[in-house]
């Protein structure tokens, strides 16, 4: 079972910013801030963020990226740890083997934590990086949900309307 759902995230997670790029709306639909509404109630804001997120993913992932490219050339250090997770990510999507034993998604992931984890202990120039991650990670969400719930735009709205 758990091979299964390996296999399926694996095909929906590579697919991910192909099918964002090509749903995505104009960039005068993300910025159309005369567009914003407050939502009378919770449960309208829950409706227009989940209506709207898939439209604005592609520049929500774009907006994501820029803050940690910023990360990145802020703290420079935080590339090992990125290098050694994406070598570790590569050999499970394409099944290599270490000392015979098959780099499974799973142990990938163990991998993954461990390195980090160690690197965190010895460095603590890491950990300060990985606090900036997380906090722009932060700032980031709380701008997507505000923008996804506040903007009037959905799936059925024309483009030529707005």
């Amino acid at each position: 079972m758990t091979g299964e759902f390996y296999a399926e995230n694996e095909v929906a997670s590579s697919n991910i910013f192909k099918e964002a790029y090509e749903k995505k709306r104009p960039v005068s639909d993300f910025f159309a801030f005369q567009n914003f509404v407050i939502p009378k109630n919770i449960d309208e804001a829950f409706e227009r963020g989940k209506a709207n997120f898939g439209n604005f993913l592609f520049y929500y992932l774009a907006l994501l990226g820029m803050f940690n490219l910023f990360v990145v050339f802020s703290h420079r250090i935080i590339l090992i740890p990125i290098l050694i997770s994406g070598c570790i990510y590569y050999a499970s999507v394409n099944k290599l083997t270490y000392r015979d034993v098959q780099i499974k998604p799973p142990y990938a992931i163990y991998g993954i934590i461990g390195v980090n984890l160690i690197l965190i202990l010895f460095f603590s120039k890491i950990a300060y990086a990985y606090v900036y991650v997380v906090a722009f990670s932060a700032i980031s969400g709380v701008f997507i949900a505000l923008h996804a719930s506040l903007s009037l735009v959905s799936e059925d709205t024309p483009v030529e309307n707005i």
